[in-house]
């Protein structure tokens, strides 16, 4: 197929930045060269994006889906095939396991309807296109937002978000648990379901252990699973609860949910954590607040390291889907107990209020727990850890980057100043790769003047350092929302999808981009050995040339 675009020039356009601020390990990356960035929303595919890329080493090829469709793109940049998937539902995300392809599509005509998940052969998807290529269906929870196989390739889990639309309509949140076996073009599926009705009738213990959960609403309702990482052994699933700041662990043998591990508080106050809380107070300045940021992770993912297995998480924030728990810490309709915030322990409201200092700022009208009160507030609560986390099974926080992330896009010149009064640089997706025996830990953020992926050595998890942040130059290519860090043929590659900058996607603008990096490796001793045996090898048949 012909490209719609020179890749060559939109290669010129990117380049990388690492932050000025001095990492704390020595970084096992050489160099890191973008290849190629491609966008999706042109003719014949207006209304385009790029949103989760997946990288198929049986198809060797990188499967995006966005917007209204699905791209599946070589490692050249060009585009092998294009489906409008807008029959199904709107697109969210998408898993391969050997060579069946499942995509997730939230109901089209009400949100709050059960969603689906269709699957697709995907060597007759290259061949022939996607409606020769589909499968079947299952239906889903509403708002199937993510979903990923486990190791054997014969089950697949689905998040099932369960977003909140409206009062009226608010469905439950669920994950659903979908065996599936083909034989050739046949495939036949078996679906359950894990809901949370177990946990109703035990929302205050929930509040009381710091789960977030609306006033008069039931746990069932309010927990909205985000972001699925089946542990290394395989015997349980981690499911982010953004919006309650909760983890759910799910059995996968039982299909039952038997935990929910509350997240804590991020103390802004504490050094290390200071954060820049206002849009309006003259430039970029971190500084220590008394405030308390609810860590609301999105994505997920999991790894092992001595014997033990280990969550990586991106704390971006949400709040519900309207948003009405959202305020300004300046309303009027704001107030501090005067007794805490006295101005000896506390800063007073007075000193406070300020929009250079937290006027600005949003905050939940209630509190960590969800059925707080605006008035006569004991702490200041605001969304999101402005970090990625890393915590045990127990749900125990291990490792936190702090501030790290703000202070390298600061160094690289990307941090956007305007996001301050919100959630800063807003952790979104997050891939792990191993190189050289080492954990590498990309994590995307979405909200920075370019794009810009942190990349951490997380080898040791407690002791996770930053490495550098590979930075776009290109300041069409905002917002990385999916990320996934592959090899292929001895090099290593990271593609990045951005996902549209407006409500509206409109021809050729906003982002809608895939970008791909290839990650060089520093060379090992072993290969040092080699090339200098190699070397001196040659000096010899030189000098005896010469003789």
């Amino acid at each position: 197929m012909p490209r719609l675009h020179t890749l060559a020039a939109a290669a010129a356009g990117l380049a990388l930045a690492t932050a000025a601020f001095s990492a704390s390990a020595s970084n096992p990356i050489a160099a890191v060269t973008p290849l190629w960035s491609f966008n999706h929303n042109v003719e014949p595919t207006v209304g385009r994006s790029s949103e989760i890329p997946l990288w198929d080493a049986g198809t060797s090829a990188l499967w995006i889906v966005g917007g209204n469709g699905l791209d599946v793109l070589n490692l050249s940049g060009q585009r092998l095939q294009s489906f409008a998937t807008s029959v199904y539902g709107n697109v969210n995300s998408i898993a391969i396991a050997g060579s069946t392809l499942a995509v997730a599509f939230t109901n089209s005509s009400n949100a709050g309807l059960p969603g689906s998940v269709q699957f697709f052969d995907t060597a007759t998807f290259l061949a022939q296109g996607g409606a020769a290529a589909h499968l079947g269906g299952v239906a889903t929870g509403a708002v199937p937002d993510m979903l990923t196989w486990t190791a054997g390739g014969t089950r697949l889990l689905v998040a099932n978000e369960g977003e909140r639309q409206s009062d009226a309509n608010n469905p439950v949140g669920s994950v659903s648990l979908i065996d599936v076996s083909r034989v050739g073009g046949s495939l036949s599926t078996s679906v359950s379901s894990a809901g949370f009705g177990a946990f109703d009738g035990q929302e205050a213990a929930l509040r009381a252990a710091g789960v977030r959960i609306q006033a008069g609403v039931s746990a069932s309702v309010a927990f909205e699973p985000e972001y699925i990482a089946v542990s290394p052994d395989g015997r349980f699933a981690q499911v982010t609860l953004q919006e309650n700041n909760a983890i759910a662990e799910l059995d996968l043998q039982s299909g039952q949910f038997t935990r929910i591990l509350p997240l804590g508080k991020k103390d802004y106050s504490l050094p290390g954590n200071a954060i820049d809380t206002s849009d309006q107070d003259g430039g970029v300045s971190l500084r220590n607040v008394p405030v308390k940021g609810l860590y609301m992770p999105d994505a997920i993912t999991s790894y092992s390291r001595g014997g033990r297995a280990y969550y990586v998480m991106s704390n971006e924030g949400d709040a519900f889907v309207d948003d009405a728990d959202i305020v300004r810490f300046g309303n009027a309709a704001v107030t501090l107990d005067a007794s805490v915030f006295n101005g000896v322990d506390l800063p007073t409201q007075a000193q406070l209020k300020p929009n250079s200092v937290l006027g600005r700022l949003n905050v939940l009208r209630t509190g960590a727990t969800g059925d707080g009160s605006s008035t006569n507030m004991t702490e200041i609560v605001a969304l999101g850890g402005r970090s990625f986390s890393i915590r045990d099974a127990d749900g125990n926080l291990v490792y936190d980057s702090g501030n790290t992330l703000e202070q390298a896009a600061i160094a690289a010149g990307v941090y956007a100043d305007g996001r301050s009064d919100d959630k800063g640089v807003e952790p979104e997706g997050v891939a792990l790769f191993e190189l050289n025996g080492r954990t590498l830990a990309f994590v995307g953020l979405e909200r920075t003047t370019r794009s810009a992926v942190a990349v951490y050595d997380i080898t040791d998890p407690e002791q996770a350092s930053f490495l550098q942040l590979i930075v776009s130059s290109d300041t069409t290519v905002l917002r990385p929302e999916g990320l996934v860090a592959f090899e292929n043929e001895g090099r290593t590659f990271l593609a990045v999808s951005h996902e549209s900058t407006e409500d509206v996607i409109v021809l050729g603008g906003g982002s809608n981009r895939t970008v791909l990096y290839e990650i060089s490796p520093v060379p090992e001793p072993g290969t040092w050995a080699l090339m200098l045996g190699g070397l001196v090898g040659l000096v010899g048949w030189a000098r005896r040339r010469r003789g």
